[in-house]
């Protein structure tokens, strides 16, 4: 985010940019599940990919499925802010989407934030995302999850771009690009891969 933009979103929402510390190699990622639960298989391949790109990585807490959601929303909110808090943790990635992180939302979580934290993920994290935006000034990577993107692995169909996400976690500057011819061919060749395998 330029400083022009940075200025211009406080001075709209009245709310301080809080950036969170890039991510490194070695950095801490824990992985929670603010929505939908997600299947084992996947989430051990994205944890895979994310150790293979230098993170260490803590899985979710185990808790008990709900129907469609990870846990119950006390439960998953009450992950959420264990790992915020915990200063051996650097930054947070969704095990997937899906839907419920809106019932982790409540005038007292801006309350309960205090150090800004790298959050990644997409898809209902978006809720949260940009509660922590609207609210607390926060912000966050909308990027691949450990059950949505991760799992396939970099440059993969339905995997993720490697280049692009580590600009995003890892650069402080405010400023990277990805070239648009480069992300054509890369596209492109991806189709053709997909077209031979079928």
């Amino acid at each position: 985010m330029s400083r022009a933009s940075v200025a211009s979103a406080e001075g709209r929402s009245g709310v301080t940019v809080r950036k969170p510390k890039a991510l490194s190699a070695g950095s801490r990622l824990a992985a929670f599940a603010p929505a939908s639960p997600g299947e084992h298989a996947p989430a051990n391949r994205g944890c895979a990919e994310l150790k293979r790109l230098g993170f260490a990585v803590e899985g979710t807490t185990k808790q008990a499925s709900i129907g469609y959601f990870a846990a119950d929303a006390a439960d998953r909110r009450a992950e959420f802010l264990q790992k915020l808090r915990d200063p051996q943790i650097d930054g947070l990635i969704a095990l997937r989407g899906g839907y419920g992180s809106n019932y982790l939302l409540d005038e007292r979580l801006a309350q309960e934030l205090s150090l800004a934290k790298c959050i990644i993920g997409f898809s209902d994290l978006t809720t949260l995302q940009m509660f922590l935006w609207q609210q607390c000034g926060w912000t966050s990577i909308y990027g691949p999850m450990l059950g949505a993107g991760l799992e396939a692995g970099a440059g993969a169909a339905k995997g993720y771009d490697q280049g692009s996400f580590l600009a995003a976690i890892r650069n402080v500057d405010g400023g990277w690009g990805i070239s648009l011819e480069e992300k054509f061919w890369h596209t492109a060749r991806l189709k053709e891969r997909s077209s031979a395998a079928a």
